[in-house]
């Protein structure tokens, strides 16, 4: 293996673990507060939607976007943007905001499966890209 392959093999898996501790850290902590029933929950509203993207998905066009909520916590009115992308959301569109009980995490239901299947998509991507690189360079 060529000091380059060794240094791009490098750069990749130190970045996947960057970004796979980033996520297991919040399910980690969401499972936590979910087993302890340690968290609060919110009602608000999908209050906007950043870097939204038309893609088509099974034969339909649909609007991807990182939705950012509106919700009342303790007479206060505070915002969440999701860590991940969701489709079809519409600004108004109610929905249920959870908090861990010190408010340093928030998450909606739908995040959690979202989260997890980003990053096995993720690490499975990553996986087959390394491999592919490895056995190219070998085979070179």
């Amino acid at each position: 293996m060529d000091l380059i392959t060794l240094i791009l093999c490098a750069a990749v898996t130190i970045y996947m673990a960057v970004y796979a501790a980033k996520y297991l850290l919040i399910l980690c902590e969401i499972g936590k507060a979910y087993k302890e029933e340690n968290y609060k929950k919110f009602s608000g509203e999908v209050s906007g939607k950043l870097e939204e993207t038309s893609e088509v998905f099974q034969g339909k066009m649909i609007k991807i976007c990182y939705p950012e909520y509106k919700f009342s916590a303790g007479g206060l009115v505070s915002f969440y943007q999701s860590p991940v992308r969701h489709k079809d959301i519409e600004i108004g569109q109610p929905a249920e905001i959870f908090s861990n009980d010190s408010k340093t995490l928030f998450w909606t239901e739908n995040d959690v499966p979202l989260m997890r299947k980003q990053l096995l998509f993720k690490i499975s991507t990553v996986s087959v890209l390394l491999a592919i690189m490895i056995l190219v360079n070998a085979i070179l």
